[in-house]
């Protein structure tokens, strides 16, 4: 809840349309923030009334959260959860978060808290490691600043591709600086917009999801007719894959590979409204 957060809010809100005045929202985020404030200075001596206060602060963020896409918001939304000890949300927004604002690094700190809370373990993959290892500006880069950059190389590879067509007018050694730089430049270009590619088809076709609910039986068909598929429940903050949908039922994959069916209303997912 840092000044800087508050600049950040200010100045994207700018670009955005709203249905009421951006002054408002302002407003809200810095009474949200002073709720925060006070409830942080509060939680020791007042429990109670720091619980009151992480709830007027959680009223006003997702007032705001109905009209603005915000990876700062979405961050406190997700301390004030954490706050609360509702780790399902607080993961969730984590992750809502990450999806615009993925390299920052207090926030994965704090998401990374959240999933030592939760009841359920559930260990990352390896492979899944190794990949944003490799794969850095993928994993660490939002999807809007991927767009950018992927812009900026299509003009530089217009640029040097010029250059190549007056092969003739100037000196051998730029001609092959020039050829260098558009084979670079094209290079980073496809893999940016592999990036940008692999992003959407996940968001549209498998996006991840948080269990909400504080527990739920999760089972081998769209229905409670159907046979628990695990011995014990699946708690709040447990996090998944949506594979299909039917009407009031998710079909999910979990991190160890297992599937199973669990109610629409118990979970939420990470996608952007």
């Amino acid at each position: 809840m840092k000044k800087a957060g508050i600049i950040f809010f200010i100045f994207f809100i700018q670009f955005q349309v709203f249905s009421i005045d951006n002054n408002l929202y302002i407003d809200l985020y810095n009474q949200g923030n002073e709720f925060f404030g006070q409830a942080v200075d509060s939680q020791n001596s007042n429990p109670k009334e720091a619980e009151s206060l992480y709830e007027d602060a959680l009223l006003r963020f997702l007032q705001i959260a109905e009209g603005v896409q915000n990876g700062k918001l979405y961050y406190n939304i997700g301390n004030t959860y954490f706050q609360l000890g509702d780790m399902g949300r607080a993961i969730l927004y984590y992750r809502k978060a990450a999806l615009l604002i993925p390299g920052d690094k207090n926030l994965k700190e704090n998401l990374a808290a959240a999933r030592a809370g939760r009841v359920d373990t559930s260990s990352e993959k390896e492979s899944a490691r190794i990949l944003e290892t490799i794969f850095f500006m993928h994993y660490n880069l939002s999807a809007s600043y991927k767009a950018v950059l992927f812009g900026i190389l299509f003009c530089l590879i217009w640029i040097s591709s010029f250059f190549l067509l007056l092969k003739k007018k100037i000196s051998a050694s730029l001609f092959k600086a020039f050829f260098m730089s558009t084979i670079i430049f094209s290079a980073l270009g496809i893999i940016i917009l592999g990036s940008i590619l692999v992003n959407t088809i996940e968001l549209k076709y498998y996006p991840g999801g948080v269990i909400t609910a504080d527990a739920i039986i999760a089972r081998k068909g769209d229905g409670l007719s159907y046979s628990p598929s695990f011995k014990d429940p699946l708690h709040s903050g447990l996090e998944f894959t949506l594979i299909k949908e039917r009407p009031g039922w998710y079909y999910i994959e979990l991190s160890d590979n297992t599937r199973s069916w669990i109610p629409e209303n118990t979970a939420s997912l990470v996608i952007l409204d």
